[in-house]
């Protein structure tokens, strides 16, 4: 914030210009993410940021994600992330999805492993292993030889999954520290099997997960499959029926995941985080016995071409909401027409360091709401200008 003892007559770059009672206060974009509000700071009268303590919230050290992207015609992406000088670093979780190594681009055939593919594996595995990431496998979907002839349906046999994990697990061991189920089952045509098969995919998952900890004294976690948007939270093959269905199927035990995982995408592409889907998933798991001691990570999220104050708000609104993971959606991979969703379009990696680290091991007691800018502004890159009047609430200021 910027304090003068006359009104400012420059309010550009400001998201607010007002009277405090002794200075005029400019509240900036970077304010979003201050330390502290400066003293004697405690509302706004245009109604654009408002200091409203809130309970601590520690975040952890791996709490931001990335997914890199992979694209046959990008040389860059070809081995997913290494560390390079071309890619971020910070980031604490590294989730492989769409990275081109799913079980259908390893697992060719029954037993038989695409060479290419393992070894770009390797290569991300070891390279974040080294680096202290947590890595978050994405099986992704089923390899047609596994399921009698399309990706989206569910193994004709979930012996074939089981095999496949006790392959990855085998090979990688602790270098893995995570794995998650079905990627979206509630869209359309990402999965076409029942709601007994989606859970028998994911029992198949977790039952050799468990037998690999067992053996081995690990801790390794099974991620849930991640549904997205706020009708995934019913949907037939959405978060409430799996919820019910896994439970009854486990005897009563437990939901056959460490953590739920959703994406909280918004269904239409004004904005591509629904705030209220983060609130949404967050009753509904209350709703179920011991689910409430799950964590909640959201393992996919991004804006139509993103900026670096669209990264912060989804960042910080998921942490604040006690999600305790966020990984961003993507590095390298563009979307379909109108939403390319590649963040190293608009950030360098030293960008995206910088807002990693405000996030990674912080605690965080102080909510704000304020006036949201437009994000997708006609198919380009949007820079910080006036706010435009969307009114977001519970977006965090952070305290270390």
């Amino acid at each position: 914030m910027i304090t003068s003892a006359t009104r400012f007559t420059d309010k550009s770059g400001f998201l607010s210009v007002y009277f405090n009672g002794t200075n005029w206060i400019g509240i900036e974009p970077s304010d979003l993410t201050a330390v502290f509000l400066p003293a004697g700071v405690t509302s706004d009268p245009l109604a654009l940021i408002s200091q409203v303590r809130g309970t601590d919230i520690a975040m952890g050290a791996k709490s931001v994600g990335l997914a890199m992207g992979y694209s046959s015609g990008n040389a860059a992406s070809a081995n997913g992330w290494t560390g390079a000088a071309d890619q971020p670093t910070t980031f604490g979780t590294l989730r492989t999805h769409d990275t081109g190594v799913f079980w259908q681009d390893i697992e060719t055939s029954q037993g038989v492993y695409n060479a290419a593919a393992v070894a770009r594996l390797d290569s991300m595995v070891n390279a974040a292993s080294a680096a202290g990431k947590d890595v978050l496998y994405s099986i992704g979907y089923v390899p047609a030889w596994a399921s009698g002839g399309s990706i989206q349906a569910p193994p004709t046999n979930n012996a074939f999954v089981s095999n496949f994990v006790a392959w990855l697990l085998a090979r990688y061991g602790t270098k893995i520290t995570h794995i998650e189920g079905w990627n979206e089952p509630n869209v359309s045509g990402s999965f076409t099997g029942t709601l007994a098969q989606l859970v028998a995919h994911q029992k198949a998952i977790w039952t050799a997960v468990q037998t690999y900890n067992t053996a081995n004294s690990t801790t390794i976690k099974v991620l849930s499959p991640q549904w997205t948007f706020q009708s995934g939270v019913a949907a037939t093959l959405g978060l409430n029926a799996y919820m019910a269905a896994a439970y009854a199927d486990s005897g009563s035990t437990g939901y056959y995941c460490n953590v739920i995982a959703y994406h909280f995408y918004s269904e239409t592409n004004s904005l591509r985080f629904d705030r209220a889907c983060v609130n949404a998933v967050i009753t509904a798991i209350a709703a179920f016995t011991g689910a409430s001691a799950l964590e909640l990570w959201c393992t996919e999220v991004g804006d139509s071409f993103p900026n670096a104050r669209a990264v912060k708000e989804m960042i910080a609104f998921c942490l604040a909401n006690n999600v305790k993971r966020v990984i961003l959606y993507d590095w390298y991979l563009p979307g379909g027409s109108g939403s390319d969703m590649r963040l190293s379009r608009v950030l360098t990696p030293a960008q995206f360091d910088a807002i990693t680290a405000i996030f990674q091991g912080k605690t965080m007691n102080c909510l704000n709401s304020y006036r949201s800018q437009s994000i997708n502004n006609g198919g380009s890159p949007q820079t910080q200008g006036a706010p435009l009047g969307a009114t977001i609430n519970n977006v965090a200021v952070l305290l270390t």
